[in-house]
């Protein structure tokens, strides 16, 4: 861990209120440093700079995008569980800022993720899109990846399971949505 990194993370979350603006510049700094080694650092800053998903004011249009990049770096590196947490809490809180593209590149990576996960993986996958369905407007084309997916995540799941009713719980929340269009 960098130096500056670490003094940007301490500084992030014990004076988020003081920091304001430069709460940008410091995700710029952040985006410039995408491809580095310490980037599960870089992404515990991100959440420090955005209180978890639900400020991200200072760089909402930019935000998701970013995501988007670090997306399979941090799932090789095994925290794929993080980055949906954050997705999730983010989408809840700020859908109307949150891209259709981030949104369904995150559906995506959801389906094909969790196929190859634990339970708790499985579970904030289904959290992730269940927050989507609920709070942000779905992409066209993503509506057949989550199909596909409530389908599939239903029958590998044993009926006892409370995933199955979660499963079932997001099924019908679709599908009553789809049909309200």
């Amino acid at each position: 861990l960098s130096l500056s990194l670490s003094l940007l993370l301490h500084l992030s979350r014990s004076q988020y209120e003081q920091l304001g603006t430069m709460r940008r510049e410091v995700f710029q700094y952040l985006k410039s440093r995408q491809g580095s080694e310490d980037l599960v650092e870089c992404f515990q800053l991100l959440k420090a700079l955005t209180r978890n998903g639900a400020d991200i004011q200072m760089f909402a249009e930019e935000v998701g995008g970013y995501i988007l990049d670090v997306l399979p770096i941090m799932v090789k590196r095994g925290k794929m569980l993080d980055v949906l947490r954050f997705m999730c809490n983010m989408t809840t809180i700020n859908a109307t800022y949150v891209d259709q593209g981030v949104i369904s590149g995150i559906i995506r990576c959801c389906c094909v993720y969790s196929k190859q996960q634990e339970t708790e993986e499985v579970e904030n996958c289904i959290k992730y899109i269940e927050s989507a369905v609920q709070y942000a407007i779905v992409p066209h084309g993503s509506i057949h990846n989550i199909l596909l997916y409530l389908c599939t995540a239903r029958v590998t799941i044993a009926v006892t399971s409370p995933l199955s009713a979660q499963i079932d719980k997001v099924r019908f929340l679709f599908l009553s949505l789809s049909l309200s269009l």
